[in-house]
């Protein structure tokens, strides 16, 4: 980011210290924007089998990825009112800390 002098997307100087250092793995995950990645963390519990999900966006400090795509709008003639448990009707997207990434995997073609 051009007008950002911390460069930690925009987080300003208190997240100064924690993005410094993850600039080669921002690089390595915007190439991916836009592609499906699983994500490990340093986290444990269920958070420790991985994230998946469409990579949406990525700063030195933090990626978005999709996890669940929204349910598909209503259909006019059908009743489809019901979910088979293939969406979510809201969504879900994970933010995480680039800082807690442990392993970053990708299919490269």
């Amino acid at each position: 980011m051009a007008n950002d002098p911390y460069n930690t997307g925009g987080l300003g100087p208190a997240a100064a210290g924690r993005c410094k250092n993850h600039h080669f793995l921002a690089d390595a995950i915007r190439d991916n924007i836009g592609n499906t990645v699983t994500v490990y963390t340093s986290s444990g519990g269920v958070s420790g089998y991985g994230f998946t999900g469409l990579l949406t966006d990525t700063d030195n400090c933090n990626i978005k990825l999709v996890t669940s795509p929204p349910a598909p709008p209503a259909s006019p003639f059908l009743n489809t009112r019901r979910y088979n448990g293939c969406f979510n009707p809201s969504g879900s997207i994970a933010i995480i800390p680039i800082d807690q990434i442990v392993a970053f995997v990708y299919r490269k073609v």
